[in-house]
């Protein structure tokens, strides 16, 4: 993240209109949701359903991006767009990427 943490959150203040108690539990919401979105990513896969991925991709995309995760929004565009294009490869590794980013973004957080 290239902004620093008070940066950052009264980046998400101006923007969602949110005080910063919310914008953490915003954030806690999405950390907790985050491992059933990605299991259910690779269930889909598994299950060769490659449209839902798409949507599944593109939904995590939009809520990464509304507090500010652009490196887990372009994680899951880049998963939206090969899902799109019927071209998913290796998944496992984004959706590592997705973890890995997101554990950062706790300790960036403070969460």
């Amino acid at each position: 993240m290239n902004l620093t943490r008070q940066e950052w959150i009264q980046k998400l203040e101006a923007d969602l209109g949110i005080d910063e108690e919310d914008i953490i539990e915003v954030c806690e919401i999405f950390f907790d949701e985050l491992p059933t979105e990605l299991s259910n990513m690779r269930n889909v896969y598994a299950n060769n359903d490659i449209k839902i991925l798409s949507r599944l991709a593109h939904g995590l995309k939009g809520s990464a991006a509304n507090i500010g995760f652009l490196t887990v929004s372009e994680l899951a565009k880049q998963i939206e767009i090969m899902a799109k294009q019927n071209k998913v490869a290796d998944l496992d590794k984004y959706l590592k990427d997705i973890e890995e980013a997101t554990e950062e973004l706790k300790i960036f957080v403070g969460i």
